[in-house]
């Protein structure tokens, strides 16, 4: 229709009519040291959704301030007596120990509230977030439950941005969805066998309640 548009609108338009329109929501929240957001449904997004994702922030003119999930991972260690799993501080203690002995003082471990995103539902989760100075965009959110004999446990690979250049964190995110970087994807294996060798260490080395019944089956959520 011959209407004069800026550069910034002539950009939009091209993205919306390459199917922009659809582009996953952005949250108006800001993750701090007290509660982690945390946008679960990234781990459901494919190529176009990322950089759909990213146009849709550049448009804005915004930058990313809170963690989108790229991967999640199940894991279960059976209990094989009436145990009751250590409290957050033995969990960490144990961790930070570990940790220290195989990669030095780069790698660390807290708890965290978190809180999951997707669409216009949330949900809070507490757990571990365990982190590494060698590659600062990556996370390992650890949530613990456990149903009858299992311990469940839930490993959500995290993209933390840092920084606020919009084409940084975009090629971050992908490089880490696409596993392009061997020291980010050798870190997050890495770190996730550890957790699980500690989490098994702590079962093992756990004296079994007193008047526990072992055949007994429960639901129980491990608060951190």
């Amino acid at each position: 229709n011959k209407i004069q548009m800026s550069a910034k609108l002539q950009e939009r338009l091209h993205s919306l009519s390459n199917g922009g329109g659809n582009a996953p929501s952005v949250y108006d929240v800001t993750s701090n040291t007290g509660k982690m957001y945390l946008d679960v449904a990234a781990l459901a997004w494919r190529d176009e959704d990322y950089s759909r994702f990213f146009e849709n922030l550049s448009f804005q003119e915004k930058s990313l301030t809170y963690s989108l999930a790229v991967r999640d991972e199940d894991k279960e260690l059976f209990i094989t007596q009436a145990v009751n799993f250590p409290d957050s501080s033995s969990v960490i203690g144990k961790l930070e120990t570990v940790f220290r002995r195989e990669y030095g003082m780069g790698v660390s471990a807290a708890n965290i509230e978190c809180v999951a995103l997707s669409g216009n539902g949330s949900e809070t989760m507490k757990g571990i977030l365990v982190r590494t100075k060698e590659c600062e965009q990556l996370g390992i959110f650890v949530h613990i439950g456990r149903i009858g004999k299992k311990l469940n446990i839930k490993f959500y690979t995290l993209f933390i941005p840092k920084g606020q250049n919009i084409d940084v964190q975009k090629q971050q995110v992908i490089s880490m969805y696409k596993k392009l970087s061997p020291t980010v994807s050798m870190w997050e294996s890495s770190l996730k066998d550890t957790i699980l060798m500690v989490m098994q260490q702590l079962l093992n080395q756990t004296p079994a309640s007193p008047g526990g019944d072992p055949n007994g089956q429960r639901t129980e959520q491990v608060e951190f």
